[in-house]
Order: structure tokens, then C-alpha cells, then sequence
């Protein structure tokens, strides 16, 4: 079976799609990258590469 590094631990991950945390290798990295996004450690940047203008509030008003 074909594998690649996993995103969060770097571990094999198999790339098959009866694997159904891909492209992670578990449950367990597929979890703690969800809580990363929901947390704000990622985000993804404007067209010129810059990170979001403004903080959290901006969403709520």
C-alpha cells in the first residue's frame, strides 16, 4: 500500500481511500489538526499572502 508523511506527525499514512482519516495515519492527528484550525493556529492568507486584517471581533460585529 502506497504511503506519504502524515501532515501533523509525519508518520506513514496510507493514501488509499479506504483510509478514513486521509491524509492523516489517525484519528488521533486528523482530531488535533481540526482543534488547530479551530483554534486560529492556521489561517489561510489574503490573495497578496498576507494573514486576515483584523482579530477575532471583526467577525462577530
Amino acid at each position: 500500500m502506497p504511503t506519504a508523511p502524515c501532515p501533523h506527525c509525519g508518520g506513514a499514512a496510507e493514501r488509499s481511500t479506504d483510509n478514513p482519516w486521509r491524509p492523516f495515519c489517525s484519528r488521533r492527528c486528523k482530531l488535533i489538526d481540526l482543534g488547530d484550525w479551530l483554534a486560529e493556529k492556521h489561517v489561510i492568507g489574503d490573495e497578496d499572502g498576507s494573514h486576515p486584517s483584523g482579530g477575532q471581533d471583526d467577525w462577530q460585529h
